[in-house]
């Protein structure tokens, strides 16, 4: 994620949406924050976040057209294994679901 600018783009537009809302910027500084968000793209075009929406617009060589931007090129990390995730020790496979079956079993006892 650290190499998409759109997504590095998006993240300071939210912060500076942030500043506006509280004050800590005015709407003047926010524009001219958001003008150097502009990006563009190995075609050659432009894209830029509206300030008003936070949506993606691509100029098109006569307007600015609301569109999605290019998805990065730079392949995702892969999932992590479950024995990675936190909590799941060493691959224990369904041990998430015993508690819950034991307490539906004890609810449906009493």
């Amino acid at each position: 994620m650290g190499n998409d600018p759109f997504r590095q783009a998006e993240d300071q537009y939210f912060l500076l949406r942030g500043q506006l809302e509280t004050g800590r910027i005015t709407r003047a500084q926010f524009d001219a924050a958001l003008k150097e968000l502009m990006i563009q793209d190995a075609q050659g075009r432009y894209w830029m976040i509206g300030a008003d929406s936070g949506k993606w617009y691509v100029h098109d060589g006569q307007a600015w057209v609301e569109a999605s931007p290019p998805t990065p090129s730079v392949p995702l990390p892969p999932l992590l294994e479950r024995s990675a995730v936190p909590g799941e020790g060493g691959g224990g496979r369904g041990r998430g679901v015993r508690p819950l079956l034991i307490a539906v079993a004890v609810a449906a006892a009493v």
